[in-house]
């Protein structure tokens, strides 16, 4: 239970709230995609045909997506304050 809540945290709460406080989906989100880039890459180099490498690589996705939701949250109270003053 408290390695599922450490993984559960660590994926999508944590990117979650970092983007929310950059405050941009796509800024938010390239942090992850380029993480997972990276860990694809490094894999084809290595000829890793282990799925460590791709367990990696889609948890970092799936953060991205997160951080984006994030992002796309913030945007969105930001423009609706900005909206009613």
């Amino acid at each position: 239970m408290d390695l599922a809540l450490a993984t559960l945290i660590a994926i999508v709460v944590g990117p979650f709230v970092i983007g929310y406080w950059i405050g941009h989906p796509l800024f938010a989100a390239a942090v992850f995609v380029a993480m997972a880039l990276t860990v694809m890459l490094g894999a084809v180099s290595r000829d890793d045909s282990g799925g460590e490498a791709l367990g990696l690589a889609l948890s970092l996705v799936l953060s991205a997506a997160t951080a984006a939701a994030g992002g796309w949250l913030r945007e969105r109270r930001r423009t609706r304050d900005l909206r009613r003053r």
